[in-house]
């Protein structure tokens, strides 16, 4: 189950690009599987400037689908900073009850 973070983006900009990502989930077949979470946070440089520095982070337990994603955001100019990160394992939920 892929998880695709939209940090540090402006509310209507995270809107925005999570329906890009939508869709480009759905165009790979994971629309079902992959999640989006846009958790609430600024992302700044340190330059003193402070100037806004939006990204994207890719997790996943399955190295070829994270090179997918990767290369599927790459091809739809999505012109942003992406960070990508395998996960050792997961657990579905049904596993935990």
């Amino acid at each position: 189950m892929p998880n695709i973070f939209i940090c540090g983006f402006p509310s209507g900009e995270a809107a925005a690009m999570k329906e890009k990502i939508d869709g480009i989930m759905q165009t790979l077949g994971l629309g079902k599987d992959a999640i989006t979470s846009t958790p609430a946070m600024k992302a700044e440089s340190c330059d003193g400037e402070r100037l806004p520095k939006p990204y994207l982070k890719v997790y996943s337990s399955d190295l070829v689908e994270i090179g997918t994603i990767i290369y599927a955001f790459k091809e739809a100019k999505l012109g942003v900073d992406t960070e990508w990160a395998a996960i050792d394992g997961f657990v579905p939920a049904e596993e935990m009850r």
